[in-house]
């Protein structure tokens, strides 16, 4: 078995993209909310509009692509294939 630089650094990236998602995905209520207000704050009048999307399911979307990437990272190690 060959271990390889890409390897090693696509297996790290795995790693920590599926654990930044599993994160994302457990602390969504406080992102969400920490987003709602950084949108009052910087866009004033605008930014409340903004802010009613800002909620927690929109954050789970964004957990899971993270874990998919990662897994698909993992993947390409794992088999690395052609290209």
């Amino acid at each position: 078995m060959l271990v390889t630089v890409a390897g090693v650094l696509g297996t790290l990236f795995a790693i920590v993209t599926v654990g930044g998602g599993v994160l994302v995905i457990a602390m969504r209520e406080r992102i969400a909310g920490w987003n709602a207000r950084v949108n009052r704050k910087t866009f004033g009048a605008f930014g409340d509009r903004v802010a009613k999307n800002s909620t927690p399911s929109w954050i789970v979307i964004i957990g899971v692509g993270l874990i998919l990437l990662g897994v698909v990272s993992l993947l390409r190690v794992i088999f690395p294939g052609q290209g």
